[in-house]
């Protein structure tokens, strides 16, 4: 029982750890899309 309990945790860490990096990687295509666009207008 807590053994089910501890991987419960350990899945809901590691869920919220993957949105984090969603949600960097999506910040870094973005700002990567704009830098090339500054680049390429400037």
């Amino acid at each position: 029982y807590a053994f089910f309990n501890s991987l419960r945790a350990y899945l809901v860490t590691l869920q919220s750890k993957t949105r984090k990096l969603q949600k960097y990687s999506s910040l870094y295509l973005h700002n990567k899309e704009f830098l090339i666009f500054l680049l390429e207008h400037l």
